[in-house]
């Protein structure tokens, strides 16, 4: 859109500075494509040329990006050039923010989430974890038995959902529609 912006602002620059001059019903008129053909007069020289070919164009097309830039400095709009135009948004576990907040509650085991017999507990997944300070003393959770032990103790089995984030996809950055 700035872009553009800038492409008009030369052709302005055009017409004050008699560059780009015209007589009645010459450039008035619509062009539907590149190869519609236009005319003009370009430094006092009347010209009837294809529409991309005119120099009136071709010189505005230079400066477009030029005349942008400086728009968008005077707007002071930097920032929300970069700003990126999402097409959708797609919702993700992030393990390692989940881990981090497991670790938070102190030294633990992380469990299989099938230790947990209440479905309900662990819906949407996440990690299943026991407490060191859970445990008795001499707690091993490589002995069968201390295994069975644990797996009755469901009420101090804990789990930790995963951490969502949403992520941008598919989109641009705005400046992308600028240049």
């Amino acid at each position: 859109m700035i872009k553009v912006l800038g492409h008009e602002m030369r052709h302005a620059v055009q017409y004050k500075k008699g560059m780009l001059s015209d007589y009645a019903g010459v450039r008035g008129r619509k062009i539907r494509n590149t190869n519609d053909y236009t005319s003009g007069i370009w430094n006092g020289k009347r010209e009837f040329v294809r529409y991309i070919d005119a120099p009136w164009e071709i010189d505005a097309r230079k400066y477009e990006s030029q005349y942008a830039d400086e728009a968008i400095k005077a707007l002071n709009i930097k920032k929300e050039v970069k700003t990126i135009l999402p097409m959708g948004k797609q919702t993700n576990k992030d393990k390692k923010a989940t881990l981090e907040l497991v670790k938070s509650k102190g030294k633990h085991i992380l469990l299989s989430n099938s230790w947990i017999t209440d479905k309900k507990r662990k819906q949407g997944g996440g990690y299943t974890f026991v407490l060191n300070t859970d445990l008795p003393k001499d707690f091993n959770i490589k002995n069968t038995k201390d295994n069975q032990w644990l797996y009755e103790q469901q009420n101090i089995l804990q789990f930790m959902p995963w951490v969502k984030e949403e992520v941008p996809y598919g989109g641009l950055e705005f400046e992308n529609l600028i240049y």
